[in-house]
């Protein structure tokens, strides 16, 4: 006697549906549109220096 067990078949059928919503992807994904800076952290300040250069004249440019 052999014992069968779905779950074999129910593996395979995740996996048929996991490949066809990769080739979705593949084939339609560079039209989704990105992120925007809409979430991006505000700023304090605008940088108007080069932080490299105020360390370079002694300055903490975090200050």
């Amino acid at each position: 006697r052999v014992a069968t067990s779905p779950w074999p078949f129910v593996a395979a059928g995740g996996f048929a549906v996991a490949a066809l919503l990769g080739a979705v992807v593949v084939r339609h994904g560079r039209a989704w549109p990105g992120m925007s800076g809409r979430y991006d952290a505000p700023s304090r300040r605008p940088v108007v220096e080069d932080p490299w250069k105020a360390l370079d004249e002694g300055r903490d440019p975090t200050v």
